[in-house]
């Protein structure tokens, strides 16, 4: 209740502020936030406060006196926030006692010239929310709100006041129509949408109007009456109940008539398709006006309808309107998909049996028909089927005007041709989604089909489905230029082929032609003078291709690729490596991602595959060298799902320093992209093949710096699911398989298989926390935590948290550990992670042995003053302290750890050698190694402070449950309204007598 009171109270504060003359904003976000929140459910009790509407009443009677008292955004955050009074019962009766309504409507009326968009938006909400009771429809009725709507639809606003403007004015008229049966108020309200085009219309029984041919003033007005009335009818067809709308259009001012005679004031395409369009539109609503009775309409009932569109489509050939011609044919398409059930299956076009939607996706591909000129695909047995069944979907009707439009296309020049298929399939696509399956093919089909043209043009003497086995690249390779004039088209059919392959999941089986997708894509990657758009998207049908249409090609078992056009995919894509657009570098790294997959998932020939064509030696180089950010965390990418395929591993990725890349990588990458596929390369590397032993305490300081001081959240995101892996390694080293335990397991140190029960489980678990904090996780998590991390690190590692907390918690860990207390505490200075191994301690001098820690502390000062002169890691405090020379000697020498000391000794001794000779060598050596730094490998030692016993006392401290809670809170800020009127009151600021309100935070 006290926060309730508090909102309230700050509201009521930012609310005053917005009154004051000299109130300045640059910006209206913050109003829009606020709207959302008080239009919340949850927020109703502030509306229902008294001081609210007193506000709103307050800033009503000031517009009535004087409009310019009050900022332009804040009149618009009034009308919004009346409406959402209006839009609360219990605030009705006293709106309407204080007459606030007809105070505003007399502002409307009054200023409305210098309404801007923002205040007209509001306005309409403000109507719509009075139009929601009866008595408030009955009140618009009376004062004529209707024709604000009308205006703010013709007039030239932005798209959301006509959009509001035109579902309002739509449901004020259902309501009159259905609801009330208000007839002449209906026939009114449409009179006045019609009266521009009604007054430009020659009527023959008065000869006094006076029309102009193309007259653009009056196109431009009458183009926004017809938009506003196809709208409305359109909005018919959604409707529950059936209107009488399109009756009264064509009893009172026979629309159809009146329609066809706006035709010959024009002879503009664009203004033709408009008419054609509100024409469409009328017949569908006056078709479910005269024929549907709430059941499906019968199909006999529809020939009047597709004779009429029938119409449509032949008026635009007659006038050689190409591109209309497709307009129309498109809006019909997606009105038929608004009829829905209501229409069967198949309907009757004089006494012919036929699917309406398959005439008209037919008139919407024809271009693309127009476009197979080369007769090559007469003699080939799937396009004769492929004809077949055009010919036996399409009607009659559809014929004649198929042939008709064909011979208005006949003279014109190919490139004029492509551009009209481009535009073609631009409509398709645009109706992608109201497709049905059937017509989706027949797109599908038709796209192949002018693709594979293309291809005949490019390669005119090549047989592009028989490659040449024993060399693929021995053909002669073309240029892109013969067919650069259709680049464009090309494009858009290589995307219209993959959506359409998404979409509607087309495999061989319903389309044939499928088979060829991988050839046309291999010869287009093969030209010279490639642009990057065709490019990329050749690459991405060809991944497509390969992961949907390979079931004929690889039915059998096969180990090799002899035979197959895929032998042209080695050199295509070894010639798509060197492109130099990165756009297309990068496409090809995906499609070898795909490949990859596929090798391990489906195909294993791929493997070979991938292996002969040194696919592996190429990624690498490219992650190391490429100088695009982008490319070279696509090939680590690529790098991350080569690890888990064994030949490739085996073969060639472990005799790569990848280890050590990643770790260049993560230190001194500038590219966040790049550092966070490093990161989930060096985790799947962790997990699939475990990193070696040489490399754990670079490992463990990589991970710690990411998790902790990386820049990029999702970088230190990626170092705590690291950590993940290497929880699971423990895991998996201690027996547990599938994350459970088995009753029984083989014990490694005690050579002898071992009953898994509580106490061997508890045992195993203590052993995991402790490398857990030697590693430094177990300190670094808990940084992690800390107030000034990001919040997707903050949730991450809770998750991380809660998981581990959750696996002990099922063996009943953490309570046995608590009790008994245990876990010896790990600190720095107790048995240190080394990357040395047996053999190495083996090999040590003996004589080193025996030195004395006074001479070895000379030895290793020196080393320690070297390291200090390279760029190590530093930064904050901890690190610097972690980094005293005298500390990091005394953790050594507790640590008995004689191979570092040797190391340090040796180096020591070298340096003292060379002297002042190699002094310039030094330096110079000094100045390459501040170039390119490398992290201490004691870096994560700072970390290993945290004990088992002190990470587990910490995470069940009442304190840290209260800040797990608070950040928990933090994280819902963006959604409480306490947190954001918190913030808007600490941002009005009083400037000279003024309230100003800086938003920039939003």
């Amino acid at each position: 209740m006290e926060t309730k009171l508090e909102i309230a109270s700050n509201l009521r504060k930012i609310l005053e502020s917005f009154l004051d003359e000299n109130f300045i904003t640059n910006n209206n976000v913050y109003f829009e936030k606020l709207l959302v929140h008080l239009a919340a459910k949850d927020n109703a009790y502030i509306l229902q406060a008294p001081f609210a509407l007193d506000w709103v009443d307050r800033c009503i009677n000031i517009l009535f006196e004087d409009f310019s008292k009050l900022n332009p955004k804040v009149i618009s955050f009034v009308f919004n926030i009346f409406g959402l009074l209006i839009n609360n019962e219990w605030t009705i009766i006293e709106i309407r006692e204080r007459r606030l309504v007809d105070k505003m409507l007399v502002v409307v009326k009054r200023e409305s010239y210098r309404f801007n968009p923002s205040i007209k938006l509001g306005v309409i909400r403000l109507l719509h929310a009075i139009s929601k009771y009866s008595i408030g429809l009955a009140y618009l009725r009376t004062i004529n709100a209707w024709q604000f709507l009308i205006e703010y639809c013709n007039q030239d606003h932005t798209v959301y006041v006509v959009r509001e403007a035109r579902h309002l004015l739509y449901e004020m008229l259902y309501k009159f129509d259905v609801k009330t049966n208000d007839e002449k108020l209906v026939k009114e309200i449409l009179k006045e949408i019609l009266k521009p085009i009604l007054e430009n219309v020659y009527d023959s029984h008065k000869d006094t109007i006076l029309i102009n041919v193309d007259d653009y003033e009056l196109q431009h007005k009458l183009s926004s009456s017809l938009s506003l009335f196809s709208f409305i009818l359109q909005q018919t067809l959604d409707s529950e109940e059936k209107s009488n709308i399109a009756e009264y259009c064509k009893v009172e001012h026979d629309i159809k008539i009146t329609l066809w005679k706006l035709t010959e004031t024009s002879h503009d395409e664009h203004f033709m398709s408009k008419i054609l369009s509100t024409l469409s539109s009328f017949f569908y609503a006056r078709l479910v006006n005269e024929k549907w009775n709430g059941c499906q309409i019968s199909p006999e009932c529809f020939t009047d309808l597709c004779v009429s569109i029938f119409n449509e489509m032949k008026i635009c050939i007659s006038r050689n309107y190409c591109v209309t011609f497709l307009k129309v044919a498109e809006v019909n398409h997606k009105l038929w998909r608004k009829l829905g059930n209501r229409v069967p299956k198949d309907i009757y076009i004089q006494n012919e049996l036929v699917r309406f939607e398959n005439q008209l996706i037919t008139f919407q591909i024809l271009p693309l028909y127009m476009l197979l000129r080369t007769h090559e695909f007469t003699e080939e047995e799937i396009f004769e089927k492929y004809m077949t069944k055009i010919f036996e979907i399409v009607c009659e009707h559809t014929l004649r005007i198929g042939y008709a439009y064909r011979d208005s296309l006949f003279n014109n020049q190919p490139a004029m041709n492509a551009d009209l298929s481009l535009k073609a399939i631009h409509g398709v696509m645009a109706m992608v989604d109201i497709l049905e399956h059937d017509q989706a093919v027949l797109v599908f089909q038709a796209c192949i089909y002018a693709l594979k043209e293309f291809m005949m043009k490019l390669y005119p003497n090549a047989a592009m489905d028989d490659p040449d086995d024993s060399n693929p690249v021995a053909a002669e390779i073309p240029s892109f230029t013969i067919i650069s004039e259709f680049s464009n088209t090309i494009h858009a059919i290589l995307i219209a082929m993959q959506t359409l392959i998404k979409r509607f999941k087309i495999t061989w089986k319903e389309s044939i032609e499928t088979i060829c997708l991988v050839n046309c894509s291999l010869h287009i990657l093969q030209a010279d003078d490639l642009p990057v758009k065709v490019a990329v998207q050749s690459l991405k049908l060809l991944q497509l291709s390969l992961e949907h249409f390979l079931a004929p090609n690889m039915a059998l078992l096969m180990d090799n690729l002899k035979g197959s056009s895929l032998l042209w995919m080695g050199p295509a894509i070894l010639k798509r490596y060197h492109d130099p657009a990165w756009e297309v570098r990068d496409s090809t790294i995906e499609l070898v991602i795909s490949i990859a997959d596929i090798s391990r998932l489906k195909y294993p020939v791929f493997q070979k595959f991938l292996s002969e064509h040194w696919m592996c030696r190429y990624i690498y180089d490219m992650a190391k060298n490429d100088s695009e950010p982008y490319v070279r965390a696509s090939a680590l990418r690529c790098i991350s799902h080569f690890i888990s395929i064994d030949d490739i591993w085996e073969i060639d990725l472990c005799k790569q320093n990848v280890a050590d890349h990643l770790f260049d990588v993560l230190y001194n990458e500038p590219e966040a992209i790049v550092r966070k596929e490093a990161m989930d390369v060096l985790c799947t590397m962790n997990l699939q093949r475990k990193i070696a032993s040489r490399h754990k305490d670079i490992f463990y300081s990589t991970l710690a710096y990411c998790a902790v001081s990386d820049l990029h959240w999702e970088v230190k995101v990626g170092a705590i699911r690291c950590w993940k892996s290497v929880i699971c390694n423990l895991l998996s080293d201690e027996g547990m398989i599938d994350g459970v335990f088995p009753p029984v397991t083989f014990s490694k140190e005690k050579r002898k298989i071992v009953q898994l029960n509580e106490k061997e489980i508890n045992l195993r678990f203590t052993k995991m926390m402790n490398e857990l904090s030697q590693q430094g996780c177990l300190g670094v998590i808990l940084k992690c935590l800390s107030e000034d991390c990001d919040v997707a690190v903050i949730l991450e590692a809770k998750a991380f948290l809660k998981r581990l907390v959750t696996e002990l918690d099922k063996y009943n860990y953490i309570a046995t550990i608590t009790a008994t207390d245990n876990v010896t505490p790990n600190t720095i200075h107790n048995n240190p992670t080394t990357s040395n191994n047996s053999n190495d301690i083996n090999t040590t001098p003996d004589n080193l042995l025996n030195k004395n820690d006074s001479m070895l502390k000379s030895a290793l000062n020196e080393a320690v003053k070297l390291e200090k002169n390279t760029d190590i890691v530093s930064g904050d405090a901890e690190t610097a302290e972690f980094l005293d020379s005298d500390e990091i000697i005394e953790s050594i020498l507790d640590s008995k750890d004689f191979n570092l000391l040797a190391d340090a000794y040796e180096q020591s001794m070298r340096n003292n050698i060379k002297g002042d000779t190699d002094e310039s060598a030094a330096s110079t050596q000094l100045r390459a190694d501040n170039e390119r730094r490398t992290i201490h490998p004691f870096y994560y030692r700072q970390f290993t402070n945290v004990s088992v016993s002190e990470f587990f006392a910490t995470i069940k401290r009442p304190d840290f449950e209260e800040k797990i809670c608070k950040q928990d809170e933090w994280f819902l800020c963006d959604e409480n309204l306490a947190s954001l009127v918190d913030d808007l009151l600490c941002l009005i600021k009083p400037e000279s007598d003024s309230a100003a309100i800086s938003a920039d935070c939003y």
